[in-house]
């Protein structure tokens, strides 16, 4: 379960969406807050869509200044309880075995005067509070003079004390210590930790390895802040797929020629089957060298950034991290085959009229799913990977399977026919190569591949490369009868 928040200053930049977009891809996060959006309800609305995450909650901007939004996918029990123009309260439940806890995201207010009749406000509600409670936000506090490289004082004592009555406590960080600066490169000459995560006794007790992680300051002078409630667990790798934009170098025809290649022997599936194997294996390295992995490259030019603002000194890294800056930048106008899903997006067409969408969503379609725990017939709730895999397979197993099969042939004698011998005829035909190429052109080129990781798309391309081998195999599979009945009564 984790959690992205962000003062993103304004969503309608370019390299803020960018920003947030490799953020989402990498982490994945279950509910993603921003504040200070500066956009009206229309265009809310299309990120929605865009990070799909389609439950929303949110406050409008009041003319060019506020808003914040709570987005949060789906499978997870969250219900909003209270709304303001800088709060949002909500009761949460994403592991059965541990029961609700509550979660405020907070907007603190800048203005001195008001900060403490915020804070009354939440000392008052933490007395209603009896479950594992986490508020997170930009709250525009600090707690102390180490929090910020200036002399200036931290929040006033009476903020402070209200924290403390309200059994509320700083859950620590990872990363760069401070979270805001004055320019938004990371490398201003005021430099505070003003984003941070509360949690209360309870939470503490319940979720012990909760961990907030300070993330690189990109596309706004807020660092994004990501609460993870569990240690890191393991994942399996990523399925591979064949892209689009592969195509347009021009020596991906030739890969795939040679590894079509092969001195093998065997029935056409299993000659398909190893000479797609073999295509998998030699675009894989192939794509390495060509175009490198974009979004690992990402990754480490954010680390490079969040280790230059961390060790930044009066600014004296400002060049080098606007190089960076420049850097991922280009990576991320350099996957073309985003055009291909820029008729199904509207996020940009609604969000940006001045720059065009170039920007891939390669990992936006990975599996998110996540179950934390699955109760077992004995009543006991099973959290562990191994003990959720058991429970499963049992569990399907025993629905699937039986000792004493039921004879449907009774039934079936009373079902009339509704096919006639000339249908027939033509449903037992074997399709020539005309009509597999046409069955093949009628399918959506790009959409999610199957299993082997080849889309539509790359048999329409390749056919000339292939062909021999599909219509092979194709009515190799429909010689065999599979598909057909061979009773003609039924």
């Amino acid at each position: 379960m984790k959690i992205l928040s962000w003062n993103c200053h304004g969503i309608l930049s370019k390299d803020t969406r960018d920003y947030l977009i490799h953020i989402n891809n990498t982490h994945s996060p279950d509910i993603i807050y921003l504040s200070e959006t500066k956009i009206n309800d229309d265009r809310i609305l299309g990120i929605t869509n865009f990070f799909q995450m389609p439950n929303k909650c949110f406050e409008p901007s009041v003319g060019q200044a506020g808003g914040i939004i709570l987005l949060w996918k789906d499978g997870l029990s969250l219900e909003i309880l209270y709304t303001s123009t800088n709060m949002i309260h909500a009761l949460v439940k994403n592991d059965p075995s541990k029961g609700d806890w509550f979660l405020s995201r907070v907007y603190g207010t800048p203005y001195k005067n008001d900060q403490l009749a915020q804070w009354n406000y939440i000392q008052r509600l933490s007395s209603s509070v009896n479950i594992p409670w986490v508020l997170i936000g930009d709250l525009n506090i600090t707690m102390n003079a180490a929090e910020r490289n200036t002399n200036s004082e931290p929040s006033s004592t009476e903020v402070l004390k209200c924290i403390r009555n309200s059994d509320l406590h700083d859950l620590g960080y990872s990363g760069n210590i401070f979270t805001w600066t004055s320019n938004s490169h990371g490398t201003g000459k005021i430099k505070s930790r003003l984003d941070r995560s509360l949690v209360n006794s309870e939470w503490m007790l319940s979720y012990p390895n909760a961990t907030l992680f300070h993330l690189p300051i990109k596309g706004s002078d807020h660092a994004l802040i990501l609460f993870s409630m569990y240690d890191k667990s393991s994942r399996s790798g990523k399925c591979w797929k064949f892209f689009e934009h592969w195509l347009q170098n021009d020596t991906c025809k030739n890969e795939i020629l040679s590894a079509w290649k092969t001195n093998l022997s065997g029935s056409a599936a299993y000659l398909l089957s190893d000479k797609l194997s073999n295509t998998r294996v030699i675009l894989s390295k192939w794509s390495k060298d060509i175009f490198g992995n974009i979004h690992a490259k990402i990754t480490l030019l954010h680390e490079d950034l969040l280790q230059l603002q961390t060790s930044d000194f009066q600014g004296s890294n400002t060049e080098q991290v606007k190089n960076l800056e420049i850097e991922i930048d280009k990576l991320n106008e350099i996957q073309p085959s985003s055009n291909m899903q820029k008729s199904r997006d509207h996020f940009y067409n609604d969000m940006d009229r001045n720059s065009k969408y170039f920007h891939i969503r390669v990992n936006h379609r990975r599996a998110r799913d996540k179950i934390d725990s699955l109760l077992a017939p004995d009543g006991s709730w099973r959290q562990y990977r191994a003990s959720i895999e058991n429970v499963s397979i049992t569990h399907f197993k025993k629905i699937s399977t039986t000792s004493h099969p039921a004879d449907s042939y009774h039934f079936l004698q009373h079902i009339p026919s509704c096919i006639s011998e000339q249908d027939n005829e033509k449903l037992i035909k074997i399709p020539d190569d005309v009509e597999i190429y046409e069955a093949l052109k009628s399918m959506q080129p790009w959409t999610s591949p199957m299993p082997d990781g080849f889309p539509p798309g790359f048999y329409q391309t390749q056919w000339e490369i292939v062909k021999d081998d599909v219509c092979k195999t194709v009515k190799a599979f429909f010689s065999t009868g599979y598909l057909l009945k061979k009773d003609k009564q039924q």
